[in-house]
């Protein structure tokens, strides 16, 4: 569908009533003509803040009734377009890349129309919070146990202290660039490592306020994909061209200035990996999702092999690993859906239901997966992705 300029504002779609009220979708808001398109009233009560309103339906039988669809939802007006409220049951269609739990059985999600938090028993979402809805949010973390939460987004870095539900603007010289990725110290809210959109990494000590460049060791021009740090210390990168691990003296956590990126895993080089997940119950454990398949090492990133069967040449984007039962874990992939392992790994297989619903059931096949996050007891599993989010009950 082609974009119409009307005047400075961009129309996606045109609808007519039967009472000859005329509607256009815009950016978001609605607006409604009753004299032919002479004056023209707007309308945005229910409707997300910035969302494009990209087609408009209106009903035969109730000209009072119309439906809308937009980038982040579905949504319906029963009084001629004056007030919205979504219907969708979920996130819709919209991209999410991130999710997790505020501490109060909530769950939160990172899409590309801002923040939303939804009760694990309920059936919407709702965005949050207000001014923030417009950033793109790339990834959602906070340290065990904590109430601090950070939010990497398209233009910065947002800060919560009370579980999600106010956010704060984190003022820095890095804010005017994209947070894709984020590491929270387990053991201080205060410390973090992030990476910057088609960049490297760098480390804060004071919650994001000021940065410290950690590119020794990456080269010029080497882009940084995914990282995780340990409750010891260890920092893993994932790279465009492999893995890579911070090296300081003693593995010294007070400055760790004078460390070095040193590459891991020569089986890896030459892969993009798009997820490292240090195991917290044993962090000599680490894992790697990469472009051909699951890579484990037991030895804190000495030596790396491929984790089981089931996931060679597929590239693997996520992982989540249930908190109860060792032997399950979930892997999620790039065009093909959510995978699972029973047995430790040994073996994975598909976890697919093409007829599923975002928010509902399995997980379709043809989806990427961007993040992945269990219930605490293990029962649910919640999968983020291009096409929204998946729920589904664990094995």
């Amino acid at each position: 569908m082609a974009k119409k300029k009307v005047g400075l504002i961009y129309a996606y779609d045109f609808a007519l009533g039967a009472d000859g009220a005329h509607y256009v979708g815009l950016n978001g808001q609605v607006a409604r003509s009753d004299d032919g398109g002479l004056h023209w009233t707007f309308f945005d009560n229910g409707l997300h803040p910035g969302t494009d309103v990209l087609d408009l339906a209106v009903t035969s039988r109730d000209p009072a009734q119309l439906y809308a669809a937009a980038w982040e939802g579905f949504y319906r007006s029963r009084d001629r377009g004056r007030t919205w409220k979504r219907c969708s049951g979920g996130l819709g269609n919209v991209e999410v890349d991130a999710l997790a739990w505020d501490g109060q059985g909530r769950l939160l999600a990172g899409t590309r129309m801002g923040i939303y938090r939804r009760a694990s028993d309920a059936n919407e979402w709702e965005p949050l919070p207000q001014g923030f809805q417009d950033r793109y949010v790339y990834v959602l973390k906070s340290a065990p146990d904590s109430r601090v939460f950070y939010a990497g987004t398209d233009s910065g870095l947002l800060r919560s202290e009370d579980g999600g539900q106010t956010w704060v603007e984190v003022p820095s010289g890095l804010t005017d660039q994209g947070m894709a990725d984020l590491a929270v110290d387990p053991q201080s809210s205060e410390h973090l490592y992030v990476r910057l959109k088609f960049e490297r990494a760098y480390e804060s000590w004071d919650g994001g306020q000021s940065w410290e460049a950690r590119w020794e060791g990456l080269g010029a021009a080497r882009e940084v994909i995914s990282l995780d740090l340990g409750s010891s210390g260890l920092l893993i990168a994932g790279a465009n061209d492999g893995l890579f691990r911070w090296s300081c003296p003693e593995h010294s956590r007070g400055d760790s200035g004078d460390g070095i990126w040193q590459r891991v895993a020569p089986e890896l080089e030459g892969q993009t990996v798009f997820t490292v997940v240090i195991d917290p119950r044993d962090e000599a454990v680490v894992y790697a999702g990469a472009t051909d398949g699951l890579w484990r090492s037991q030895d804190r990133g000495d030596s790396w092999s491929l984790w089981g069967e089931g996931l060679g040449g597929i590239t693997v984007t996520a992982l989540g690993l249930d908190p109860v039962d060792e032997q399950v874990a979930y892997a999620g992939t790039m065009y093909e859906g959510l995978y699972v392992t029973e047995d430790g790994g040994a073996t994975w297989t598909p976890v697919q239901d093409p007829s599923s619903r975002s928010g509902q059931g399995g997980v379709s096949a043809t989806v990427s997966v961007r993040a992945i996050l269990l219930s605490p007891d293990g029962q649910q599993v919640y999968v983020a992705t291009d096409q929204g989010v998946f729920r589904r009950k664990s094995s």
